[in-house]
């Protein structure tokens, strides 16, 4: 069976991710299309990152849709998912289909799927594609190809880049002259910001871009552990920022000009505050259950509406599709905004940071540190928890675990809304079993560092309390 999750389907290259799967989930799609359209005539945008086998998936994907009548696109050569989506909506196209793993080693390989608007889909459209895949429609595998002449290039840079000017200040940029270091992670985003910059004649200084589908055994995501690199290439140059991408180019990790990682909650943090204060713009605000409680204080100094949705962009991306949304982020360093795609974008956030540094003339670290002195101090860590067997958060465990840590530890209140949340005034933990992995994620917020250590023991604690055997087991 096929299953399509947070973020789309994953499997392992050689065990469940084969090319015969692939042209599988191709006939599925291309069988769902067909119904959902109600006519043969349709139009798919097909891409790509630099993950072993993508561009091969790819080329099977378009054949096998174009063999079923449907009109496809694929892209030129591989390119960042957000491209991916902004090329959905230039084209007019009705699904997208992007080959990636994201994030994940390079043992791994995927497929992400595109609305006609450039979003995740909604998951009663996920849930039909999946029982068009596993049934009569994926069995229907076309083997043979046709001639290539049926399956269009698809290059949307330049489309992109006009788009882009039209709504960053690059002219900003240009007069700020600023030295940026890249870390491409050796995925899909290499060479792309510098060719966004070359135009107004700011230098970029990337490394690790260059094909390399093993990513030097190093997963592609920009997170502080990954990118000693990066913070070596930003000293060495001098830089008055880092910036890096996950390995298909959807996700931003940022390195201040004095070497430290900032958290996704401290980039989103001061890129609100950028466009409510600096740039006068207003409309609400979405954010994951996950991300720091900072945004709430500053949607309410500034009289913001706040939506918080469960762990997911597709949660986000579903209000930005038909709500006035200003901005919407995630704590693994996703973020979309009004006026782009309903997506995230780790190319355009990048450029919004490199304008913010711009029109403020403040550097990064100075940024952070005036919002944690008017918002408060902010200290987070994820843990993530590996157990012997996977568990399920039920109503009965949701309700026994906020009693105990109400008794045992003085929580104030908890929330259900996607794994459970505890407060402990402003401060919180948060305890979320994995869909697809036997693990438990543990997240805490806190003024400081030793109270984030606390309130990770406690969840560990919790854990051990809730599902005794799955925990005891694994530790053993």
């Amino acid at each position: 069976m096929i299953r399509f999750g947070t973020d789309g389907w994953r499997a392992r290259i050689g065990d469940g991710f084969t090319l015969h799967n692939v042209r599988r989930v191709a006939a599925g799609i291309a069988g769902y299309l067909k119904r959902a359209l109600g006519r043969a005539a349709g139009t798919v945008a097909v891409g790509y990152d630099g993950r072993f086998l993508s561009a091969e998936a790819a080329g099977e994907i378009s054949r096998t849709l174009s063999a079923s009548g449907l009109r496809v696109f694929l892209g030129r050569s591989m390119m960042p998912t957000p491209l991916l989506s902004f090329a959905v909506r230039q084209i007019g196209a009705d699904l997208g289909v992007m080959v990636t793993a994201s994030h994940n080693p390079p043992v791994w390989n995927g497929i992400k799927l595109k609305s006609s608007r450039g979003a995740s889909l909604d998951p009663a459209t996920v849930q039909a594609i999946e029982e068009a895949i596993n049934g009569s429609a994926g069995d229907a595998v076309l083997p043979a190809p046709l001639p290539p002449a049926r399956v269009l290039s698809l290059d949307p840079l330049e489309a992109y880049q006009i788009h882009v000017a039209e709504r960053i200040d690059l002219a900003a940029i240009a007069r700020w002259g600023g030295k940026v270091a890249v870390d491409a992670m050796y995925g899909s985003a290499q060479g792309m910001l510098a060719r966004l910059l070359a135009p107004i004649g700011v230098a970029v200084e990337e490394i690790r871009n260059r094909y390399n589908p093993g990513f030097d055994r190093v997963p592609p995501e920009p997170i502080a552990r990954n990118l000693e690199p990066l913070r070596d290439a930003l000293r060495r140059r001098a830089a008055d920022i880092g910036l890096a991408f996950d390995g298909d180019g959807d996700r931003l990790g940022v390195i201040d000009e004095r070497g430290r990682y900032l958290t996704s909650h401290e980039v989103f943090a001061a890129l609100l505050t950028y466009l409510v204060q600096d740039k006068g713009l207003r409309g609400t605000v979405v954010k994951t259950v996950s991300v720091t409680a900072m945004i709430d204080r500053i949607c309410a100094a500034h009289g913001l509406p706040l939506v918080v949705t469960p762990v997911g962009f597709k949660h986000i991306a579903a209000r930005m599709e038909w709500t006035d949304v200003l901005m919407g982020g995630e704590e693994s360093g996703g973020f979309g905004f009004r006026g782009h795609v309903p997506d995230r974008d780790g190319l355009f956030t990048a450029l919004l940071v490199l304008e913010m540094l711009a029109r403020s003339g403040v550097p990064l670290s100075e940024q952070v540190d005036r919002l944690q002195q008017t918002y408060g101090p902010h200290r987070y860590r994820r843990e993530d928890v590996p157990l012997a067997r996977p568990v399920t958060l039920g109503a009965a465990e949701a309700k026994e675990a906020i009693r105990m840590a109400s008794a045992r530890y003085g929580a104030q209140r908890g929330e259900t809304l996607d794994g459970i949340k505890l407060w402990f005034g402003e401060e919180w933990l948060l305890l979320r079993p994995s869909g697809t992995e036997p693990l438990v994620r543990l997240y805490a917020e806190a003024a400081a560092d030793d109270r984030v250590d606390r309130y990770l023991a406690m969840g560990r604690d919790l854990l051990m309390r809730l599902w005794p055997d799955a925990v005891s087991q694994r530790t053993r």
